[in-house]
């Protein structure tokens, strides 16, 4: 890997075997920061799971079909822990939809249940750059890249290590071509799927 790519790239192990083994999730968000900035967040997420209404509201397309699917999931540990990493995923969705001029990063927390603005101003600064502000940031597209390869490592997690590229092409505004991309750079191989019609990165 060329050193600037290795920038954008989630911390990882370069003798794992296996994309399962080769990043530590930890290092992206930990269970103190989730516990210490996440209480209310995963507190709506859970209102929206427990919703007589069988259809999930959020604006990203990734984030609606979890949801869906961790509706099923009994094992409430390892629901709790997927809806933390969905919260982070929804950040960072946050910080790639908003202008590349951030004016003021406390705002856009502003009136989202589901987004912690404790947690986004802790963590700006890995996905964007200070722009003369205490609060304003600006976000090139070495950040853009770099927050999609973030939201695409814990899309595998969230999905088991197979996800439909298809699934995350709206939600990061790329071609799929480009989706297919982001997953070669973290490691994944695709392979055909007639269950699911489409390539699954794994």
């Amino acid at each position: 890997l060329m050193e600037s790519r290795k920038r954008i790239l989630p911390s990882f192990n370069i003798d794992a075997t296996s994309v399962q083994d080769a990043y530590d999730i930890s290092s992206i968000l930990s269970d103190a920061e989730t516990r210490l900035y996440l209480v209310n967040v995963l507190n709506a997420f859970r209102k929206q799971l427990s919703s007589s209404s069988e259809t999930t509201t959020s604006k990203f397309v990734f984030v609606r079909k979890t949801l869906a699917r961790l509706r099923a999931t009994t094992n409430v540990t390892k629901r709790d822990e997927a809806l933390s990493r969905l919260a982070y995923v929804y950040m960072l969705l946050t910080l790639l939809h908003c202008n590349r001029r951030i004016k003021s990063v406390s705002r856009l927390a502003e009136n989202d249940e589901f987004l912690s603005s404790s947690l986004l101003e802790r963590h700006v600064s890995r996905f964007a750059e200070s722009s003369g502000g205490e609060d304003s940031y600006f976000r090139s597209d070495f950040h853009k890249d770099k927050i999609a390869l973030h939201i695409c490592l814990l899309a595998l997690v969230l999905e088991n290590y197979q996800v439909r590229p298809e699934d995350l092409r709206e939600d990061l505004q790329v071609p799929l071509r480009k989706v297919r991309e982001y997953f070669r750079e973290l490691g994944c191989v695709s392979r055909s799927s007639s269950v699911n019609e489409g390539n699954i990165s794994t």
